[in-house]
């Protein structure tokens, strides 16, 4: 039994408002949850897919797609007519911020209601500027918006942290374009415009986390994708989450409250787990992502294996569950709960 409860990685399937998805989290994850993200409905349901939309004023920064997908060629532009275009740019807002702060409105209704914990946190779940880079057009375009993005998102990040109490609040980085780029699956999208690539990916996500306050917790979804439910490249074990995590928590001024790491459906061996004996969290709580709908008995294995090499650790889905089908919810809920201890 996993000892650390349960973890939601972020966006949660069949909900069409936040407060739909806290009712149906807070009641199929009963006193298993430290923290309730909201579910990430309507159009943030594709994760990061409507941050086109803040650049459409300037369309010509960004790739254009066909479904599903897939990138369409597009002319080459000149360096100078890149900063020209960039300079164009309108103040950009991500829209993370309005989102956060009026679901945490219901958020705390629930609350007083009964409906959620008092002890559970509001959990906020952000991209990296790097993951929103990769709309981008082409090197050029990313190197020069990136601190640009960054700046509007942190801003947004610093209001969230000035209007949600500091105690009740949780932020998650997901990871994700960033693990495409270290297992080398480049294209379409993740080929890297910045070098030397591992020390520049994680330091940029130490100065993410090191831009959440101390008493806000903090966490890190590492995403190895779900478009069509499928992942980028099948991980061959857990060796290259375990480098990343580490080399994070290392560069960090703070602490980091919990790492999420996805396991594959078919991976119960001793060999995926295997590396989690190096992992050096410090005070950080890990969840693994090893819970899948109508596989009680294939979880339970998942949990053995892991349990060979780690001693505490909660339990979760590989990714967020926008994308799963509604009606493996219920089962994911209950295996969950039924694996795990309830948290204080």
């Amino acid at each position: 039994m996993a000892s650390l409860g349960v973890h939601l990685v972020g966006s949660v399937c069949g909900v069409d408002t936040a407060e739909t998805s806290f009712r149906k989290c807070a009641t199929g994850f009963p006193d298993r949850l430290r923290r309730l993200p909201d579910g990430e409905p309507a159009h943030r349901s594709q994760f990061i897919l409507w941050q086109r939309d803040i650049f459409s004023s300037t369309p010509a920064v960004l790739k254009q797609y066909e479904w599903p997908m897939r990138v369409i060629p597009q002319p080459e532009v000149a360096d100078a007519e890149v900063k020209e275009i960039v300079a164009s740019l309108g103040p950009l807002k991500p829209g993370f911020a309005g989102a956060a702060l009026e679901s945490y409105q219901v958020f705390k209704k629930l609350r007083e209601e009964g409906v959620i914990s008092k002890a559970t946190r509001f959990q906020v779940c952000l991209p990296t500027p790097v993951a929103v880079m990769c709309f981008m057009r082409n090197p050029s375009f990313q190197r020069e918006i990136e601190p640009i993005y960054k700046k509007a998102l942190l801003d947004e990040v610093k209001l969230i942290q000035e209007k949600i109490p500091k105690e009740e609040l949780a932020v998650q980085w997901d990871v994700a374009p960033e693990m495409a780029t270290l297992e080398g699956h480049y294209a379409p999208h993740f080929e890297p415009y910045y070098e030397p690539i591992f020390e520049g990916i994680t330091s940029r996500l130490a100065e993410l986390i090191d831009s959440i306050d101390e008493q806000v917790e903090v966490g890190m979804h590492i995403c190895y994708g779900d478009i069509q439910n499928k992942h980028f490249k099948e991980p061959e074990d857990t060796g290259l989450m375990v480098k990343l995590a580490n080399a994070v928590l290392k560069d960090t001024k703070r602490e980091v409250n919990w790492i999420h790491m996805p396991v594959p459906k078919e991976r119960d061996d001793d060999p995926y787990f295997a590396p989690l004996k190096d992992l050096n969290l410090s005070k950080a709580e890990l969840y693994l992502g090893l819970v899948h709908g109508h596989e009680e008995e294939q979880t339970l294995k998942r949990i053995e294996a892991a349990k060979r090499v780690v001693g505490e650790f909660g339990v979760a889905t590989e990714c967020g569950m926008a994308r799963t089908p509604a009606e493996k919810f219920d089962s994911i809920a209950e295996i969950s709960t039924k694996v795990s201890q309830p948290v204080a």
